[in-house]
């Protein structure tokens, strides 16, 4: 969803921008938000130390309550999907962290 979001901000920044400022948000964020979200999709799924693993969940869950608010403001229905992204991120890094407690994931 990060990748698909990132590469629809880079190939309809005009497009991305006009939806960001519909929202209250200002239309430069849009290339440095795709940046951000690619380098957050590189340290989820690559070999990466587990702090940046965690700054990088951190990041999205902030992401993901800043556009559940901003289209909750903005009045147009559109929050479920920055709310349902939200439990699915929270899912992710519960079972995530239940994997590196065990004793048989650490090698």
């Amino acid at each position: 969803m990060m990748v698909m979001s990132a590469m629809m901000f880079l190939t309809d920044e005009a497009g991305s921008a006009d939806k960001f400022e519909s929202l209250g948000f200002p239309a430069f964020l849009v290339l440095p938000l795709a940046i951000a979200k690619l380098a957050g999709v590189y340290a989820l799924w690559g070999k990466t130390c587990w702090n940046l693993k965690h700054w990088a969940h951190g990041g999205f869950f902030l992401l993901f309550l800043i556009a559940m608010m901003g289209h909750v403001e903005a009045g147009d229905g559109e929050w479920m999907g920055a709310g349902v992204a939200m439990l699915m991120l929270i899912a992710h890094l519960w079972s995530s962290d239940q994997c590196c407690n065990r004793e048989d994931c650490k090698a």
